[in-house]
């Protein structure tokens, strides 16, 4: 049986450069190479002919999350206990499924204290900080519509963090119009991907 891709493009604005960037490096004009390349960091390409043939209509939960491989600057499954409300604590605390940040030891201690509740998610030290790459995936009895929300609270929280490095110490807070945090849903086989 052959494989089957879906492809959902996003609408870019029209002003942000990072959108076409984004779309240059990751999509060659072929459905196929989009897939792979989506999923290469996430599931080893013996996995990724499972996840869109028809037979199956999604890869579990459990089999994305032990398919991945470890790195220093990724984590899986992790409470951000440590960042500050977005809201008025009403809100339950981020768990991404997986997130990817950078290593501690690449910021300068003061800056680390300084935002501690901004690009610190854990008080474990040994976990990355200012994550600003998210995964949330459902299997195939997981709400999309959750998944979803849970996507757009991680990348808020790590696109907050992004913007107090970015103004660490600037009067005035400025503002790009570029994007420095994506987060994703992997969900009944599709792979959605939203930059903030």
């Amino acid at each position: 049986m052959g494989q089957y891709f879906h492809v959902i493009a996003p609408k870019l604005r029209e002003k942000a450069d990072w959108g076409w960037k984004l779309g240059e490096i990751l999509f060659d004009g072929t459905p196929a190479s989009l897939v792979y390349l989506f999923a290469r960091p996430i599931i080893p390409p013996t996995f990724t002919g499972h996840c869109c043939t028809p037979d199956s209509e999604s890869l579990s939960k459990t089999m994305t999350s032990s398919a991945t491989i470890n790195a220093p600057s990724k984590k899986r499954g992790y409470l951000f206990g440590n960042l500050a409300h977005l809201t008025d604590d009403t809100l339950s605390r981020a768990k991404p499924d997986h997130f990817y940040g950078a290593r501690p030891e690449q910021l300068n201690r003061q800056i680390r204290k300084d935002l501690s509740d901004q690009i610190i998610p854990s008080t474990q030290d040994d976990l990355p900080m200012a994550p600003n790459f998210f995964l949330e995936a459902k299997g195939p009895d997981g709400s999309l519509a959750v998944a979803t929300r849970q996507a757009c609270y991680d990348g808020a929280l790590g696109a907050r963090g992004m913007h107090s490095l970015q103004t660490y110490r600037q009067d005035k807070l400025t503002y790009d119009n570029n994007a420095y945090t994506i987060t994703s849903t992997y969900h009944g086989g599709q792979l959605k991907l939203y930059v903030e």
